[in-house]
């Protein structure tokens, strides 16, 4: 018996693992939306040194704004969690 297929195995092995801790590094990084992005970018100046501007200021910075859309990135800054991918979860 040689050790041909074991050896063939074991660099699949290899390749795979290293094919998934790239993608684990990768998908780390997150995906956010455009619009994610450009509310974040936005509101993040608003809600700088745990400020909570009033409504009425954020819509005014912020295109598309609503009432709710507002109470779900005033928390996540309040809690320090103001990032693209977590605004465009509760988007």
């Amino acid at each position: 018996m040689t050790a041909f297929p074991f050896l063939v195995a074991a660099v699949v092995i290899l390749v795979t693992g290293i094919a998934y801790c790239l993608y684990a590094l990768w998908a780390r990084e997150g995906f956010a939306s455009e619009q994610a992005r450009m509310v974040t970018a936005a509101a993040e100046p608003l809600f700088r040194g745990g400020a909570t501007p009033p409504y009425e200021k954020y819509r005014g910075r912020v295109p598309g704004a609503d009432p709710v859309q507002f109470d779900d990135v005033r928390r996540l800054a309040l809690s320090g969690r103001l990032t693209a991918e977590n605004v465009d979860r509760v988007l």
